[in-house]
């Protein structure tokens, strides 16, 4: 009987179902969750008619679709919040500065009005860079490339966010770092965005450590921070499109769900890989490697 592998609720629904497809002939497809373990899975059942009061029932888990899509919608509400935010704030510079005022109010008006647009501009580059790799449509210039400047470009460019929670900022780059092919705009991106999340993700007083140095045939960077770390239940999922860590949501903490997807698909276009560590209230790491340029 379907009640002696359903719950009652469940058995109802599906009787239901039932019914309705001896009924009408016509298929029924419903979906519901069950508790399987100490998880909440989803199932899809799709009924037809099979004969005089007979139906057959395909049951799929669609657990992963249900996940991935409720993180899409998850996505797009905190998309028009990271949007919404910086665009009510720049209209209200705007029209402060249409107002007029003495030349430091200006200023900080001018000021605030070009970082909400820097954000703005940030996160509808970062949605079409995603946009462009899924579809295969992303160009790269590919060349041999010193990695020590681009870190240097990268570190010029989060140092600002870091002296103003503050927060410990330490260097060490190897002298002569072997030359790895890569595109110089897109790189500068990945380690312009492990800096930023470093700092957006350690607590003022912490400290955020860049690391770089030969390995295996490439050059291997790290970066390591002293931040609030990654549930262990989460790590399968950090570089996975639209997501983000629990407890990143839990305490508000700004983000797209987008950039280490858009990270990982970059490394790993250029021949690179990337993995993480890390561990709850004590901190991450972030590891790049990027293969080097081969002598002919």
């Amino acid at each position: 009987k379907v009640l002696d592998v359903l719950p009652p609720a469940m058995a109802r629904q599906s009787m239901y179902h039932v019914e309705r497809a001896l009924q009408t002939g016509e298929a029924q497809i419903y979906k519901y969750p069950l508790t399987v373990g100490d998880t909440i899975r989803h199932f899809e059942a799709r009924m037809v008619v099979s004969g005089p009061d007979e139906v057959l029932t395909i049951v799929r888990d669609i657990s992963e679709q249900t996940r991935l899509e409720q993180m899409k919608s998850d996505f797009i509400n905190r998309a028009a919040h990271e949007l919404r935010t910086p665009l009510t704030t720049t209209i209200m510079m705007a029209n402060l500065i249409q107002e007029g005022g003495s030349d430091e109010e200006l200023r900080r008006y001018w000021g605030i009005l070009n970082t909400e647009l820097e954000r703005q501009h940030n996160l509808v580059e970062e949605l079409l860079r995603m946009g462009r790799l899924e579809s295969d449509t992303f160009l790269f210039s590919i060349a041999p490339l010193d990695l020590t400047a681009t870190l240097e470009e990268a570190l010029k460019a989060s140092a600002p966010l870091a002296n103003a929670k503050p927060l410990g900022l330490s260097v060490e780059i190897a002298p002569q770092l072997p030359l790895v092919n890569g595109d110089k705009s897109s790189l500068q991106q990945v380690f312009v965005n492990l800096l930023n999340n470093a700092v957006k993700f350690t607590p003022p007083g912490g400290a955020i450590r860049l690391l770089a140095f030969g390995e295996t045939g490439g050059v291997m960077v790290q970066v390591h921070d002293t931040g609030i770390g990654i549930p262990a239940e989460d790590l399968p999922h950090l570089f996975s499109r639209f997501f983000r860590a629990s407890n990143a949501t839990r305490d508000e903490i700004p983000g797209s769900g987008v950039g280490l997807y858009t990270l990982k698909a970059i490394v790993e276009k250029l021949g690179g890989r990337v993995r993480v560590e890390s561990q709850l209230n004590r901190g991450t790491m972030f590891e790049v490697w990027l293969p080097g340029v081969v002598a002919h």
